[in-house]
């Protein structure tokens, strides 16, 4: 047994999303901690990853996440939306039709999630974008000779990259 003295991130108890078909669950995750939820296929292991980013209502239960000031807080995720704005991001698991649009550049795919933050009076900042996309494919080690080619030209892993460096770019406290 390990003890953590991380801070909890993000406290789910007795979550239940009828639609989703998520019945009464419960865990707490740490910040720094990889939570695997593991399952058959239709187990619920996508849909309760969905339901914690409010693309499926949840019917009864409490989803706590640590807010700025460092104290958990409980919040109702009702859409992705506020999910993103409480801090938590969603990586989908189906990369093709989910986790990026192939027909927009690996700039604009990494910079969905954050455009809010990178407009002015409703016009983005074309400088601030390329930064962001930039600053991923670095860290990321994304093989794309030129940040403004369709994802759709790039390998299945550096697709995969494209998605993730979306949901980092948020700066989530989960994802």
């Amino acid at each position: 047994e390990t003890t953590t003295t991380q801070e909890t991130v993000l406290k789910v108890d007795g979550l239940t999303s009828v639609e989703a078909g998520v019945c009464g669950v419960s865990f707490e995750l740490r910040a720094g901690e990889i939570l695997g939820v593991a399952g058959l296929v239709g187990a619920g292991r996508s849909e309760l990853a969905r339901t914690l980013f409010g693309l499926h209502p949840h019917d009864c239960g409490q989803v706590s996440v640590r807010s700025t000031g460092g104290h958990l807080r409980r919040v109702r995720i009702s859409d992705p939306a506020t999910a993103i704005a409480v801090g938590i991001g969603y990586v989908p698991e189906d990369r093709r039709r989910h986790g990026v649009i192939p027909e927009l550049s690996v700039t604009y795919n990494t910079s969905l999630a954050v455009l809010p933050r990178l407009a002015r009076a409703a016009l983005v900042d074309n400088t601030a974008e390329s930064t962001v996309a930039l600053s991923f494919a670095q860290r990321l080690r994304l093989k794309a000779r030129e940040l403004y080619r369709p994802v759709a030209t790039l390998s299945g892993g550096n697709q995969q990259k494209v998605a993730l460096a979306r949901w980092l770019a948020i700066n989530p406290c989960v994802l």
